[in-house]
């Protein structure tokens, strides 16, 4: 609210003149805003995730391609699990 007060030449208020407004509308906006944003960053983290899992099955694609036989590609799937297992905690241990 804004007021305007105008004094007489006595030095007394003469007339008081106000402005008020609304601000619900905009309020109302500002947090549809922010429940929109937090939908996004939760859509982008999970984008995220998903981008992560297609490339780790794009690299596992090329890696089995290049085995010449079924035998020679489960024992590098082997290796592989193995190689995670023993990488996962370490990777882990360092996030914040």
């Amino acid at each position: 609210m804004i007021l305007f007060i105008e004094q007489g030449s006595n030095g007394k208020p003469k007339q008081i003149l106000g402005i008020a407004s609304n601000i619900t509308e905009r309020k109302k906006t500002e947090l549809e805003l922010q429940e929109i944003n937090h939908q996004f960053s939760e859509r982008l983290i999970e984008l995220e995730k998903r981008t992560q899992k297609m490339i780790r099955l794009g690299e596992m694609t090329d890696f089995l391609q290049a085995c010449l036989t079924v035998a020679e590609a489960e024992t590098a799937i082997f290796y592989k699990k193995m190689y995670v297992n023993l990488i996962f905690p370490v990777a882990t241990v360092g996030k914040n």
